[in-house]
C-alpha cells in the first residue's frame, strides 16, 4: 500500500462511530497505525486501541488484497496468547481495511532498548526473553511463523516488563520449508539472506529462532552483532572465524556466549530448538558477564552496529532481493 495515496483519517469516526482516531501513532510498508478512542467509555476512564489501516479494500467486497487477508487470519490464529497483541475485530471504512488491536502503554521494545532499561538487568531480560519465545513457540505450534521479529514489532508496558508481538504482516503458514523469504536484513539468517542463489528454500521456524537472538543481543547491548548474516560482512565474517568474537563485543556471559555460538552456527539443524533455547536461558544463572568474565575490549575486531530501525527484505527463491525502505533512526 502507498500511503502518498491513503487519507489521512485523522479525527474521523469509524466503525459506526465506535471509535475516533485521534493521531497516528505510526506507520510501515504494511499499513499506517492510529491511536484511537472508544466513543462508549468513560472520559474518567478512557478506553483507546491501536486501529491499523491495512490498505484499499477489492471492488464490490469488504475484503482486503490476498496479503491483508492472510495477516488477519494468521494474526487471529495466534491473538490468545498473552503475550501477542489482541486483534480484536475487523472493520470498512471509506473503502478502506481496518484492524483494532490492543494498545500497548509503554510503546515498542526499540523505544525500550533505547532508554538503556535493561542494561545490566539481568531479572528483567530473561523475563522479557522467555516471553517472547513463549510467544513465538505458541505461533509455530499453530503452523504460524512471523517472520519478521524484531524491537520494532514487539510493544511493551510502560516498565518495559510486559511485552506483545505485533505486526503479522510477513508472517506465514506456508509447510517449511519455504520458497519465498522476508524479514528485516539485519534479523534474517543466512539461508533466508541467500534463498535463490545457495538453496531454493528455507526453514521460517530457523529464521524466527535466529531473530529471537538478535533481539537477545540489542536488549543486552542496544547493538547488532553484524548488518547481515552473509560472509562478505565484516562482523559475520569475523563471527564465524573467531570463537571469542561475541564476547570481545557484547557484555555476555560465558554460558550464555556458548548458547549463542549454537544458535548463530550457519547451518539450521545444528542450532538448538525454541525449547532448547528457553530451557537453557532459564537455567542459566546470570546472562551479563560477571567481574570474571569481563574482558578488555578487543580493538582487533570489527565494530559493532548501534541499533538502528530496520530496513525490510523480501524475496524468493525466483526473484531478486528488493530491499524496502531504509535504515533511520
Amino acid at each position: 500500500m502507498s500511503h502518498s495515496s491513503t487519507p489521512d483519517f485523522t479525527d474521523c469516526l469509524v466503525d459506526e462511530g465506535r471509535l475516533l482516531l485521534t493521531h497516528v501513532l505510526g506507520s510501515g510498508n504494511y499499513g499506517v497505525v492510529y491511536k484511537a478512542l472508544d466513543t462508549s467509555s468513560s472520559p474518567d476512564a478512557p478506553i483507546h486501541y491501536a486501529v491499523k489501516c491495512l490498505g484499499p479494500v477489492r471492488p464490490n467486497s469488504t475484503q482486503g488484497s490476498r496479503h491483508e487477508e492472510r495477516e488477519i487470519k494468521l494474526h487471529t490464529l495466534c491473538s490468545a496468547h498473552p503475550h501477542i497483541a489482541t486483534l480484536h475485530r475487523r472493520f470498512c471504512h471509506a473503502g478502506f481495511l481496518f484492524i483494532v488491536l490492543e494498545l500497548s502503554a509503554g510503546g515498542h521494545l526499540f523505544d525500550a532498548i533505547d532508554t538503556g532499561v535493561f542494561q545490566n538487568n539481568d531479572t528483567l531480560v530473561r523475563d522479557v526473553f522467555l516471553q517472547l519465545i513463549d510467544a513465538v513457540r505458541y505461533c509455530h505450534d499453530r503452523g504460524v511463523y512471523h517472520r519478521d521479529l524484531k524491537p520494532e514489532n514487539i510493544l511493551c508496558a510502560a516498565d518495559a516488563s510486559d511485552i506483545r508481538i505485533a505486526d503479522f504482516g510477513l508472517a506465514t503458514d506456508c509447510d517449511p520449508p519455504s520458497a519465498t523469504a522476508g524479514g528485516s536484513v539485519s534479523y534474517m539468517s543466512p539461508e533466508s539472506l541467500t534463498l535463490g542463489r545457495e538453496s531454493e528454500t528455507y526453514e521460517p521456524r530457523q529464521s524466527d529462532i535466529w531473530a529471537l537472538c538478535i533481539i537477545l543481543l540489542n536488549m543486552m547491548s542496544g547493538l547488532y552483532p553484524w548488518r547481515r548474516a552473509i560472509d562478505a560482512d565484516a562482523g559475520f565474517d569475523a563471527f564465524l572465524t573467531d570463537g571469542g568474537y561475541l564476547r570481545g563485543l557484547f557484555p555476555i556471559s560465558d554460558p550464555l556466549n556458548d548458547l549463542l555460538e549454537r544458535c548463530f552456527r550457519p547451518v539450521p539443524n545444528v542450532r538448538p530448538t525454541l525449547l532448547q533455547l528457553r530451557t537453557e536461558i532459564a537455567a542459566m544463572e546470570h546472562l551479563f558477564a560477571n567481574r570474571e568474565e569481563q574482558q578488555e575490549t578487543r580493538p582487533d575486531l570489527p565494530s559493532p552496529h548501534l541499533l538502528l530501525r530496520a530496513s525490510i527484505c523480501v524475496h524468493s527463491a525466483f526473484v531478486p532481493v528488493q530491499l524496502i525502505g531504509a535504515l533511520h533512526r
